[in-house]
């Protein structure tokens, strides 16, 4: 006999076995990668559809509060793009009435959404860039396949208009928001009361 004796739990890991685990560790790791980056993925649609959704929804209630407030509406074109123009009403009491001008601008070459309002009849303005006055409410706004124009009114009486248009996100793609309606405007209590007659 030799006089030395080898214990089996002192034998430690061979090469295989440590290349096995290792591997092991990284197929653990690739999966759990792959699963955080699908997660972080799928919450940047959310988040992008979220936020066209809220504009979308933002834009319409703007457009149809003043429509449906209004005694008059006219839809208009012209070099900066489709101007929806409304005489909207602010109702305080039964027969009482305070009048606005109030205008939606589309223009075409920036795919954007403006808004503005006034005591006076607003004018199409003559170009995109020359829009002092105006608050931008929507970016990548876009005209849906099939529809002619963002903004078209209708002929009959009462009137209506007719809103078609894709609100988008401002950047990495994502899914625009559909807004397609047609608005009336609500029985009035008057059209008569202070403000601007026409606009």
């Amino acid at each position: 006999m030799s006089g030395r004796t080898w214990l089996r739990n002192e034998e430690g890991m061979t090469l295989i076995e440590l290349m096995a685990y290792s591997l092991l560790l990284v197929v653990v790791i690739a999966v759990a990668g792959g699963m955080i980056i699908a997660s972080l993925r799928g919450q940047q649609t959310i988040t992008q559809l979220s936020n066209s959704t809220s504009t979308g929804q933002d834009v319409a209630q703007s457009i149809v509060k003043g429509i449906r407030n209004s005694s008059s509406a006219a839809v208009t074109s012209g070099a900066a793009g489709t101007m929806l123009s409304a005489r909207t009403g602010t109702f305080v009491a039964a027969g009482t009435a305070t009048w606005q001008c109030r205008a939606w601008l589309y223009t075409t070459t920036t795919q954007q959404l403006w808004s503005t309002s006034s005591s006076a009849a607003i004018t199409l303005p003559a170009s995109a860039t020359s829009l002092s006055g105006w608050s931008l409410i929507a970016s990548n706004v876009t005209v849906p396949s099939g529809s002619p124009a963002v903004f078209a009114r209708g002929s009959s009486s009462p009137f209506s208009v007719t809103l078609a248009m894709k609100v988008g996100v401002a950047s990495g793609g994502g899914r625009p928001m559909l807004v397609n309606t047609v608005v009336t405007p609500q029985t009035l209590p008057t059209t008569t009361g202070s403000g601007p007659a026409t606009c």
